[in-house]
């Protein structure tokens, strides 16, 4: 071969050796993505935390082939559990650097298309601490884990916080991110966050301050700076081995930085109305919060009751009541509604009145900490759902179940009657709900002589008068509609008589709300870089995931 040849040769093989070698790549690279990340986060009065996580990864190229890691918020790890749907073979909780985790060892490889399931539950140390900015308070900063190696996308990521024992939600501060909703279990508060498609190290923060007094234990300011001292005092003495009063220097310098940063430490507080939409109120507070007729805000509950079976409307002019055992447990409006029933039947007005600002106070409290338009928007649309739900149903007898079962949320509309007329506009005949003939009862006609009679309760079997198969009543859905809106119109005009000063008890007193300065991310953050978690204040605590595979 000579070398014109040998010269013309070589980007060929040059290519051939390209292909090969980007062909083996391609084979071991290995891509996934989290599909859950859950985590369920409890706060212990000692101090500690118990995070249990649950993960579910899918592999979309290549294969894990022996381990994973997971990110944990801090080394000092008391106890720790792992398990997989692919076996353990044994977990390493290890830490580099300024990174703290687990390595969980699997037995068997995940290939491409398969799904790893791990639970990890473990209670770590030093993650509660005084919040600076909110004397009284200590507070907690958490970073769900992200995936470096390889980067992966987190499909649904979830954080529930559960607080101490005694908490209570008005008492809890947070970081700018808003949380989702919130609530109690077992008595204890807790407060959730959700956030979808976070993209390829994309970091999730949030954070909780409450009052110290339902702490025992919890790492004070000075704990931590004296450690963190010690810590830069033995550790620059035997790295960097510099002369004492330069050493001196230096360490007197990084306290000096530190005391700055603590001093923009996040304020984990929301501003008014920071915490989106409240989505838990019921069509009671609803239609308070949407300032609906106070007419029909009280006839709502009186429905209500009937179709809880404590009510009966013995007549509707004068309204005459009577009271009977429900078969559901009441709410308490619903239990002061039946405390307005007098001796007599007849409803006490001024108690009706008071009622509707003991409920409005209620709403209130529940949305004092979100966004009243976004939730007033939120409910406008539920019932124009509900509504378009109805309209969409092809059987005319499921439509009016629908409507029967969605009935207290559809008279929050202000054109609920026409909506009614239009949206239940058919002959066809369906049986008539017990409601509406024991407790709620409508005008109807007497059914023709020979016919089935308007059902009543059954009687107990007896030797001489053996049970009989209950009649049923049936009408046209279209007439039975109609009458159960005209009903419900006619009861909430008459209920009470004195509207405005019902509708008074609607209204918000005005508060004037104090101005706080706009939260920033710039304060006090969990600085990682590199998978290096460096806490830049003592409220700091972030669980910094180079998470991995291999």
């Amino acid at each position: 071969m000579n070398k014109i040849e040998t010269i013309t040769l070589l980007p060929i093989i040059t290519i051939l050796i390209f292909i090969l070698v980007t062909a083996q790549v391609n084979a071991q690279t290995l891509t996934w993505e989290i599909q859950e990340e859950y985590y369920e986060i409890t706060i212990n009065k000692d101090g500690t935390i118990n995070l249990n996580l649950h993960l579910k990864t899918l592999v979309t190229q290549g294969q894990i082939k022996r381990y994973i890691n997971v990110g944990l918020p801090s080394p000092s790890i008391e106890e720790i559990n792992v398990k997989t749907d692919h076996g353990v073979k044994k977990y390493e909780v290890s830490k580099s650097g300024e990174w703290s985790g687990v390595t969980i060892y699997i037995e068997k490889p995940v290939k491409q298309r398969e799904i790893l399931t791990a639970e990890i539950s473990a209670k770590i140390d030093h993650m509660i601490y005084s919040d600076e900015l909110n004397p009284g308070n200590v507070g907690m900063l958490f970073t769900a884990a992200w995936w470096e190696s390889p980067p992966a996308k987190i499909r649904d990521l979830r954080i529930k916080v559960i607080l101490p024992e005694g908490v209570d939600i008005s008492e809890v501060k947070t970081t700018e991110e808003l949380w989702m909703n919130y609530g109690t279990e077992n008595g204890r508060t807790w407060i959730y966050w959700e956030k979808k498609d976070l993209g390829e190290k994309e970091r999730y923060t949030v954070g909780v301050s409450f009052p110290e007094q339902y702490m025992e234990k919890y790492v004070k300011p000075e704990e931590k700076t004296i450690s963190d001292t010690i810590g830069m005092l033995i550790g620059a003495f035997l790295v960097f081995s510099v002369p004492l009063i330069i050493f001196v220097l230096i360490a007197f310098v990084l306290l000096s930085v530190k005391g700055i940063t603590k001093k923009r430490y996040i304020n984990p507080k929301y501003q008014i109305e920071c915490m989106g939409t409240r989505k838990d109120l019921d069509p009671v507070e609803a239609a308070v919060l949407l300032r609906t007729h106070p007419g029909k805000i009280l006839t709502m509950i009186l429905l209500s009751l009937a179709l809880k079976a404590a009510i009966k409307v013995k007549r509707y002019k004068p309204l005459q009541l009577e009271k009977t055992k429900p078969f559901r447990k009441l709410k308490l409006y619903e239990e002061r509604f039946l405390d307005c029933v007098q001796r007599n039947g007849e409803l006490d007005e001024e108690c009706l009145i008071q009622l509707l600002g003991y409920i409005r106070r209620r709403v209130d409290r529940k949305i004092q900490y979100f966004c009243r338009k976004d939730t007033e928007e939120y409910y406008k649309k539920l019932v124009e759902e509900k509504w378009k739900r109805i309209q969409k149903t092809v059987l005319a007898q499921q439509a009016f179940q629908q409507f029967n079962k969605d009935l207290l949320w559809l008279i929050i509309d202000e054109k609920y009657k026409e909506k009614t007329r239009e949206t239940l506009e058919t002959k066809e005949e369906t049986e008539v709900p017990e409601t509406y003939i024991y407790y709620f009862p409508i005008p109807r006609p007497l059914p023709p002589p020979g016919e089935a009679k308007i059902p009543r309760p059954p009687l107990k079997p007896t030797e001489t008068k053996p049970p009989t198969q209950k009649p049923t009543l049936t009408t046209p859905i279209e007439e039975i509609a109609n009458k159960i809106a005209t009903n419900i119109e006619t009861t909430a005009n008459n209920i009470v008589t004195n509207i405005e000063k019902a509708a008074n008890q609607l209204i918000t007193p005005h508060r004037q709300t104090q101005k706080t300065s706009s939260i920033s991310r710039r304060s006090c953050v969990c600085a990682c870089v590199s998978c290096a978690c460096a806490c830049a204040c003592v409220s700091c605590a972030c669980a910094c995931a180079g998470g991995g595979a291999g």
